[in-house]
């Protein structure tokens, strides 16, 4: 594949996971939806931010030669540039994928394959709010009570010695403050790559490159992100998808 000449914004979509809990022989960010595979949604979503130079696309070890072909290829998305063996965790992913960003790139978008539904206006604030810490997240405030709940053998909230039986509730968290994280997130390339090499030095792992950004000293802001960038994670998931696509189209058409 022909790379683009250092492009400032390079986006990284994590799709090396295994997982397997859609309906299929295939890993679930090859899965289909709306008649394509979700990864193929991801890839054109972030294709479709003026600011995104070239993506990275990370794949399970072994899968890359299918993911050029029956991905890239297939569906002809020209702003893929490498396409890369992913790693055991998440964050080992994301390293792989940072060996095939330019050096010279000033920023990286990090995006999960299974969130198909992302616009270009959410790149476009994310962008925007990185460049005041060097590094922003979208997420949304969460609007249900938060339980903590016991796995076997769990103790009790504020350090009680009392043991908890599995599934019951250990403590009621405020959820005051409390947001959920959604992607694509936006990271300078240096802050990125310098906090995931103290990670790998250090042993830290994390579900997302925030938490690790943050672990490593650096400011993460938040922006407003979007109640439709869901992730699939189940099969009803992909019906919600199906729904949201199909009205975001009859939106554009009446316009």
């Amino acid at each position: 594949m022909a790379a683009e000449s250092h492009p400032n914004v390079v986006a990284i979509v994590v799709a090396a996971g295994s997982g397997t809990r859609l309906p299929g022989a295939v890993e679930k960010q090859f899965a289909p939806l709306a008649g394509r595979p979700i990864v193929v949604h991801a890839i054109e979503a972030l294709s479709a931010a003026p600011a995104v130079g070239a993506i990275v696309l990370a794949v399970p070890r072994g899968r890359e030669e299918f993911a050029e072909r029956e991905i890239v290829g297939a569906f002809g998305l020209a702003r893929v540039t490498a396409v890369v063996a992913g790693g055991a965790t998440r964050a080992a992913s994301v390293v792989l994928a940072l060996a095939a960003v330019p050096a010279t790139t000033d920023w990286v978008l990090v995006h999960d394959a299974a969130r198909p539904l992302a616009t270009p206006a959410l790149v476009a604030r994310v962008l925007e709010a990185a460049r005041e810490t060097g590094a922003a997240i979208p997420a949304l405030p969460l609007a249900d009570t938060v339980k903590r709940v016991a796995a076997a053998g769990s103790a009790g909230a504020a350090g009680a010695v009392a043991r908890r039986a599995a599934g019951a509730v250990i403590e009621t968290v405020d959820r005051e403050g409390l947001w959920g994280a959604q992607t694509p997130q936006a990271f300078g390339q240096r802050l990125l790559l310098e906090a995931h090499r103290r990670a790998e030095r250090e042993g830290w792992d994390a579900t997302d490159c925030a938490s690790i950004v943050e672990r490593a000293g650096g400011t993460v802001m938040v922006v407003e992100g979007e109640r439709w960038n869901i992730k699939i994670t189940e099969p009803g998931d992909l019906a919600i998808a199906e729904a949201i696509m199909a009205a975001r189209e009859a939106a554009a058409r009446a316009r």
